[in-house]
């Protein structure tokens, strides 16, 4: 006969759930429930299996959050960053001869626009990512290649990462506004224009919306000697 310990044995894996699978469900039950009622007992039910069985997979519900946003990020597409179309690799690119600042600064411009819209496609996720840093592979591999990029306009790599922060803030700051204006069901009354002239003559219109995005980006890297 043998003796066991009285601690509890960490589950193992079960045969019929993967990583794969688990963050499929995990990303399905988030964009359909919202991130407020997001739990690892309704990942569980997506997947037809007790709650017991996710705990391999992710240790805590913020874990697999994250995980989830992590993916996500995983998913972007960074070849519109690199000047011949293919995936970067770490660490600063290879200058383009051939290439020159303007057309390096269009990329950042349009990768930018590229982000925002998957912002806009899963508002969800975006609100993971808006509400906490996350610090995975696909999060890694999005600040390598966006340093790297604009790296290669022109600035230092110091000055590139800090420019990759400000652009950060301005793709999220801009994000924010849009997920919470699709989420309103009221608005509140338009401006008078007896007492706030500035502001109306200067209101947006909503198709311009994206031409004003792609501006401030434009601004804030020319600014920045990209």
């Amino acid at each position: 006969m043998t003796r066991t310990s009285g601690r509890a044995r960490k589950p193992g894996p079960r045969g019929d759930l993967s990583v794969p699978r688990v963050l499929a469900a995990a990303t399905t039950v988030l964009e359909r429930d919202g991130m407020d009622t997001f739990s690892l007992r309704g990942v569980a039910r997506e997947l037809g299996v007790a709650p017991n069985a996710l705990y391999t997979y992710a240790r805590s519900r913020d874990a697999l959050l994250e995980e989830v946003a992590d993916a996500a990020l995983e998913h972007l597409d960074l070849t519109l960053l690199s000047p011949d179309g293919a995936s970067p690799s770490p660490g600063p690119p290879q200058a383009d001869p051939d290439e020159d600042q303007e057309s390096a600064r269009r990329r950042v411009v349009d990768f930018a626009a590229h982000v925002l819209a998957e912002f806009r496609a899963h508002p969800a996720i975006a609100r993971v990512l808006f509400d906490r840093p996350i610090g995975g592979p696909g999060a890694y591999r999005l600040n390598e290649s966006l340093i790297g990029a604009i790296h290669a306009c022109g600035p230092s790599v110091p000055v590139a990462a800090r420019i990759s922060y400000a652009l950060t803030a301005l793709v999220f700051g801009h994000a924010i506004i849009e997920v919470t204006d699709d989420a309103r069901t009221e608005w509140p009354p338009p401006p008078d224009p007896e007492t706030s002239p500035l502001t109306v003559a200067g209101a947006v219109p909503v198709p311009e919306i994206e031409d004003v995005f792609r501006w401030s980006v434009e601004n804030l890297l020319v600014g920045s000697g990209c």
